[in-house]
């Protein structure tokens, strides 16, 4: 057996290596094959033939549909139609853009307003991008028609001039010359709409190239006020206190156009949304599913304490669900004006707050009331023309109210009994302190005339200190979601509940945390206005060439290589999950094999990953298959117990002689095996630890699989009684006690043997069969059975005795008993045989 095993061994090995020279070999003998002169070539195309006569009155039928669906397609050109009638309308928005831009570049003010002209060109852009794409694709079907209805004709023409030569009814010719009649007219119309729609796409495209312009120039002026934010650009604060400016003066008319431009953001912006309906399906589709785990919740929180956080989040479903939906939608918003943005924070933090009131501790219950203040200063130092006065003590007010919230915060933060990990902890007090240093930096900044800088600041804070209160809100809110949905009958149905509810709740908590502080991040940069600034420079960096000698490397292609090896990594762990726990349970599998499936399909996604991840960075399969082989030889004897444990790990597997759930004694140890894994096995002993062991000792070593056939194992118990017993007595009396016993098997029965005659017994064995997963508590359940049947029966299982003789011949004198110790005289006691 243990030849075997080795031989099969590197027969894998040997099979594998040979794997990785023959693919390389075959593709290079097949570019070899393809580049040779002899190797075969695509075959023209034949000239037309002449339609059969027979043929020429059904084929007339074809024809007069065919060109019945051109003009089909030509009639319900609706795409065409709008595209036409919109563009006017487009052009005169572009010119709007066009004025708007050059009135902002002839003036100074802030770079956000630039921004929001740059948002509104990006949509255009965007909306002419998806006309053309949708041109383009209506070109190509048109196009693909007239080739058709060009081809059509050709043929029936080429049949007309050969029909003439012969002699045709004029019934037949007549209707050739009808079929080229439809067809020509077929042409005329789908021609008309191609040459409509190639033109309609001149003269996007040359929108699009005045659009691109328009933007490099909206983003030149962005560059260019953002240039200079740390010099001084106004008065310090206190010499402007002394009188109002003119640009004070007209601050309310400002504001109020600004409101008036605002709201016909919103209006525009609204009537472009094609798709508003799928916002209001996303809330109703969160809704009612709060609804249901609100009820069912509440119903959990009487027997699991630890939920009354998750009910109290849940039993607002309406607002929760317009949390999440707000959230979830300012994602695919990003190119909405300010006005937009500015309603959807306005209903988010009115949701928040609902929300906030309901869940926060007594410690932190202010929080929803000190956020309406610093709201409406955030929006009043946005609104205020730049640099005014209005705007420096909107801006001077909302640092100080920020700087005494956030010091408010960290003194009654350490009272909150919120269950927080202390790292978690850390990081916040860490990052409230930041943000009061960074107000504060805002604040004297603001009165020594650094106006810009501090705007940057003070703004960028607060909103990123608003936008990690929401995260908190929508994290707990998530993380309540994943907990009740744990609980749902729908989760035990699946096999995730209960054996599988900790695994999934991490895994669904670590990736919300990623995925919620990756947003974060990404608005911090926004808010700082540094986000093109980073992605540029990432760009930079991952688009560099690194050489070392003659071998160069790109960052970028090194970073997606370790991404596709991490993903794949992950996603085999994902579909051995899925495959053991939900997938398997539900198939007859024998034992074993499930574990066995789930680690093959790990491999092959990790294989898979591998394969893309080198494909990705340019390199050739083949010839990294041709360098592993190469490679293998050495690796085989440099890591030769790691690839034998590797190999007997796949023997393991395939071949099946230990499974998972096996009960097997290795050496003087005994347990249950618990995983099969790439390098070594987990068995898990009698007393509850857990053994490594190598998977090549378990294919070279004598092992013992009590489960490997069959779960049924014979449990033997001696039993000694009285020499006066009845040895048939004895042996019926034993023989009921396992036949009564209801895990102890019918079929092989019971038995019990006369073993032998002891110094002091009469030695019996009783033998019965039972599950060996369950047998040491049988074995307990039948000895207690015997010791009361035996008791019952009057049978005694005697004390081992010994029958001990003294022979001395000099027998002691009184005087001597008396002398030592002061012993009272005695007479002797002399053994009956001695007297």
């Amino acid at each position: 057996m243990r030849d075997r095993t080795i031989r099969l061994r590197w027969l894998i090995f040997s099979t594998l290596i040979l794997v990785g020279f023959s693919g390389s070999s075959v593709e290079s003998l097949a570019a070899q094959v393809g580049d040779q002169p002899g190797a075969p070539v695509q075959s023209p195309v034949p000239d037309p033939t002449p339609i059969p006569a027979n043929d020429i009155s059904a084929r007339t039928a074809s024809v007069r549909g065919l060109v019945r669906k051109a003009e089909a397609m030509v009639e319900s050109d609706d795409l065409l139609t709008e595209i036409q009638e919109a563009f006017p309308a487009e052009q005169q928005r572009f010119d709007g853009l066009r004025e708007q831009t050059n009135e902002l570049v002839e003036t100074s003010g802030r770079a956000s307003l630039v921004k929001e002209v740059e948002k509104t060109t990006v949509r255009a852009r965007n909306r002419l991008d998806r006309w053309m794409a949708e041109l383009s694709e209506r070109s190509a079907r048109l196009e693909s028609m007239l080739r058709g209805l060009q081809d059509e004709r050709l043929l029936w023409e080429i049949t007309r001039n050969e029909k003439r030569e012969q002699v045709l009814p004029e019934a037949l010719l007549g209707q050739v010359a009808e079929a080229i009649e439809v067809l020509v007219g077929g042409e005329e119309n789908v021609q008309s709409a191609w040459d409509a729609a190639l033109g309609l796409q001149a003269n996007i495209a040359q929108q699009q190239s005045a659009l691109i312009e328009l933007l490099a120039r909206q983003k030149s002026e962005i560059e260019e006020r953002s240039i200079g934010i740390f010099e001084i650009d106004s008065p310090p604060l206190w010499r402007m206190t002394s009188g109002v400016g003119s640009e004070d003066r007209g601050a309310i008319d400002q504001i109020t156009m600004m409101g008036r431009q605002h709201a016909k953001d919103v209006v525009s912006y609204a009537a472009e949304q094609k798709y508003p309906l799928l916002t209001w399906l996303l809330w109703f589709g969160l809704a009612v599913p709060l609804i249901l785990m609100r009820r069912r919740a509440k119903a959990w929180l009487l027997q699991d304490p630890s939920l009354e956080a998750t009910a109290a989040m849940l039993d607002r479903p309406i607002t929760a669900a317009a949390v999440i939906t707000l959230v979830a939608s300012s994602i695919f918003y990003e190119q909405a004006p300010t006005a937009w943005i500015d309603v959807g924070g306005l209903l988010l933090l009115l949701t928040v707050l609902l929300l906030l009131l309901g869940t926060l501790s007594k410690a932190l219950r202010p929080i929803p009331y000190l956020m309406i203040p610093l709201a409406i200063l955030l929006r009043m130092a946005e609104l205020a023309p730049a640099p005014s006065l209005s705007q420096r003590l909107a801006l001077l007010a909302l640092s100080v109210a920020g700087i005494a919230c956030l010091v408010w915060f960290l003194r009654v933060a350490p009272a909150d009994h919120e269950p927080i990990s202390n790292e978690r902890r850390r990081w916040v007090v860490l990052g409230i302190r930041i943000a009061i240093l960074l107000l504060a930096l805002g604040l004297i900044t603001n009165s020594f005339g650094g106006v810009r800088l501090a705007t940057l600041l003070v703004l960028g804070t607060v909103r990123t200190v608003f936008l990690a209160i929401l995260l908190v809100v929508v994290t707990t809110l998530l993380r309540a979601m994943v907990r009740v949905a744990l609980m749902t009958p729908s989760a035990r149905s699946l096999g995730i509940a209960p054996d599988h509810s900790e695994t999934v709740r991490r895994a669904l908590f670590r990736t919300i945390a990623i995925v919620i502080t990756l947003f974060w991040v990404m608005f911090t940069l926004r808010a700082f206005t540094l986000y093109e600034f980073a992605v540029g420079e990432t760009e930079r960096v991952l688009q560099a060439q690194w050489s070392i000698g003659n071998f160069s490397i790109n960052p970028g292609n090194l970073l997606v290589f370790v991404f596709m090896i991490w993903l794949s990594i992950k996603l085999g762990a994902l579909v051995e999950f899925v495959v053991e726990a939900l997938i398997a349970p539900r198939l007859d599998l024998p034992q074993g094999a499930p574990q066995t499936f789930s680690r093959v399909s790990r491999y092959l996604v990790i294989v898979i990953g591998f394969v893309v991840a080198f494909s990705a960075i340019g390199l050739d399969v083949s010839k990294v298959a041709l360098v592993a082989g190469g490679l293998g030889v050495g690796v085989g004897f440099g890591l030769q117990n790691v690839v034998n444990n590797f190999i007997s790990g796949l023997i393991l597997l395939f071949e099946r002689p230990i499974r998972v759930g096996d009960i097997i004694e290795l050496g003087n140890i005994s347990g249950v095996v618990e995983n099969v894994g790439m390098r070594a096995t987990l068995v898990r002993t009698w007393r509850g630890s857990e053994l490594i062991v190598p998977n090549a000792n378990l294919i070279s070593s004598e092992v013992i699989n009590q489960t490997l056939k069959h779960d049924w194992r014979r449990i033997e118990i001696p039993v000694g009684v009285d020499y006066k017993s009845d040895p048939e007595e004895v042996a019926a009396v034993l023989i009921s006690a396992a036949d009564e016993h209801p895990k102890i098997r019918d079929q092989p029965k019971p038995g019990c043997l006369f073993t032998g005659f002891g110094e002091s017994t009469l030695d019996f064995e009783l033998r019965g069969w039972a599950n060996a997963r369950n047998c040491f508590e049988i074995d307990s359940e039948l000895r207690f059975a015997i010791t009361r049947k035996l008791r019952e029966a009057g049978i005694t299982i005697p004390i081992p005795q010994r029958d001990l003789f003294i022979r001395n011949t000099h027998m002691p004198s009184p005087e001597d008993l008396t002398g030592v110790g002061g012993m009272e005289e005695r007479p002797p006691e002399i053994p009956e045989g001695d007297r």
